[in-house]
Order: structure tokens, then C-alpha cells, then sequence
């Protein structure tokens, strides 16, 4: 399930946050998604997983039931 596969990861080199667009400097942990290998979303934290979330299930149904 999307969301749900977050991991902490401590970051080795400085990033940015994907929903909030904040640093996050190097040897901090985030949270991260990894698919096939690769990180696909990093987040600064559970606040910031819960907004990715949220906005991902609700473009969802924005194409199921558009208004």
C-alpha cells in the first residue's frame, strides 16, 4: 500500500524533503521509500508522510470521480 512503506534511513549526503521542500542535512534520519532498489519519496518526517499520503489517495479519486 502506498504510504505505508516508509522506512528510516539516515541520510548520507544533505537532501530535500518532497512534500515540504525542507533540508535535511546529512546524518539525519528521514523516512524512505524504496522501490526496485532505488529511494522513490523521501520525507523529514511523520508529518510529512502523512501529507504525501493524503494527497496521493485524494488525486486518486480525483480521477476515479471527477467533479
Amino acid at each position: 500500500m502506498i504510504g505505508s512503506d516508509f522506512i528510516k534511513q539516515t541520510s548520507s549526503r544533505t537532501t530535500i524533503c518532497s512534500e515540504c521542500l525542507r533540508k535535511i542535512p546529512a546524518g539525519v534520519e528521514a523516512l524512505v521509500s524504496i522501490k526496485k532498489g532505488k529511494v522513490r519519496k523521501r520525507v523529514c518526517g511523520e508529518d510529512c508522510r502523512l501529507r504525501f499520503d493524503a494527497n496521493f489517495w485524494y488525486a486518486v479519486a480525483r480521477k476515479r470521480h471527477p467533479i
